[in-house]
């Protein structure tokens, strides 16, 4: 984020850096990692995951629903959108349709980037306000106390995440629940 804020301080185009935030994610979209890999082998049902690049939807994709199966898991994805309401029409996730949700946007959908401190702001408001909302379906998973999820490239260290946390309810879970 703060050489995305950097690159928009220096040339107040915001159309220019979601475009090459997209180039750059796109490179790479089928690509992933053993570390991704090995996560997806797991039986998470929901991946939040704070980077808008498709390696762990990737990871999933390639991954089998166990050991025993040759059959792939058949990963879903969703984004939340500070801007706009998401129109993506998700179903409960599962550990054979796990869903990877990415909670500042998604490069396929550049306008959903929160991409500078600017956008940070407005996303938490949003976010805190429940306008637009969380799909249901990452509320549920979330609110369950008995659900393990998966939180991907989050710097728990950052102030906002404890805020993030409160406002979609995980607090209350398991310590071991959550990754």
């Amino acid at each position: 984020r703060r050489a995305a804020d950097r690159y928009y301080r220096e040339r107040q185009d915001r159309e220019d850096l979601e475009l090459t935030v997209q180039e750059f994610y796109a490179r790479e979209a089928k690509s992933t990692t053993d570390f991704h890999r090995d996560l997806a082998s797991l039986p998470f049902r929901l991946c939040v995951s704070a980077s808008p690049d498709s390696l762990m939807l990737t990871a999933f994709q390639e991954a089998k629903k166990s050991p025993f199966q040759e059959a792939k898991k058949s990963p879903q994805k969703g984004h939340y959108s500070f801007k706009q309401t998401s129109a993506a029409g998700l179903s409960s996730p599962t550990s054979d349709k796990p869903l990877v949700y990415y909670l500042f946007g998604h490069y396929e959908d550049p306008r959903s980037l929160v991409l500078t401190e600017g956008d940070l702001v407005e996303f938490l408001v949003s976010i805190v306000r429940g306008v637009p909302p969380i799909p249901d379906q990452v509320r549920s998973v979330l609110a369950d106390p008995g659900a393990s999820f998966l939180f991907l490239g989050f710097g728990f260290q950052n102030w906002y995440l404890r805020v993030l946390l409160q406002v979609m309810n995980v607090y209350g879970h398991r310590s071991k629940a959550i990754a």
